[in-house]
């Protein structure tokens, strides 16, 4: 099934991206000590993905079964209706990136605190 294969590709990616970033940062907090051989990216790489998968290895076939019902709701609709949605989600992106820059150049405290 080829959704399920995107699925576990996307967990090996997302495993080994966080077990890069976080594994020695987690090691150097709880300050374990570890073998030379953890300081390697891709040990902790694979150690990232075999958490990622311990830990969140049952979701897959859920997540799979969800993105089938996804694609079945979206293939409900005609193709423009997809489209002038995808354009409307895209002014509204680019609307907030300038009302973001916008505030960002005003600078003024009260707004920094409340918006990032």
């Amino acid at each position: 099934d080829f959704i399920k294969l995107l699925v576990i590709v996307s967990y090996i990616i997302i495993g080994s991206v966080l077990g890069i970033l976080l594994i020695p940062a987690v090691m150097i907090d709880f300050n374990v000590s570890h073998p030379p051989m953890m300081e390697n990216s891709y040990v902790t790489s694979i150690m990232g993905v075999a958490i990622m998968f311990l830990l969140f290895g049952w979701f897959i076939p859920r997540i799979a079964y969800a993105m089938k019902d996804l694609e079945q709701f979206v293939l409900g609709y005609s193709a423009i209706e997809i489209i002038f949605a995808t354009i409307g989600l895209f002014m509204g992106l680019l609307i907030s990136v300038m009302i973001s820059f916008i505030l960002e150049f005003i600078g003024t405290d009260l707004i920094n605190r409340i918006v990032p």
